[in-house]
């Protein structure tokens, strides 16, 4: 990882992370409704999260820990957003 030229290793193996699975979850051409999309957004924030925090609790350096805190915290937020939206669109729906 690398945050302001700090290059660090990691305390533990990176393929014990669980990494976020970006690809497609949907398939090309399927109709989507706006509720489906901010759920799918919530569970990749979700996913995103945790991998940062994984990573921060991995990391042997505190720079490097830091700025994993810090893109956990930057998820939570946008995490926090679609949480927000989605239930907005879902007491409209009542």
């Amino acid at each position: 990882m690398v945050k302001e030229g700090f290059v660090a290793t990691t305390a533990g193996k990176l393929v014990d992370v669980d990494v976020p699975d970006y690809s497609a979850e949907l398939k090309p051409g399927s109709r989507v409704e706006h509720k489906d999309v901010l759920a799918m957004a919530i569970r990749k924030e979700r996913r995103s999260f945790r991998f940062y925090a994984q990573l921060a609790g991995m990391a042997s350096e505190g720079p490097v820990r830091e700025a994993c805190l810090e893109l956990a915290e930057e998820e939570a937020r946008h995490l926090l957003q679609f949480e927000t939206a989605y239930n907005r669109l879902a007491s409209k729906g009542k």
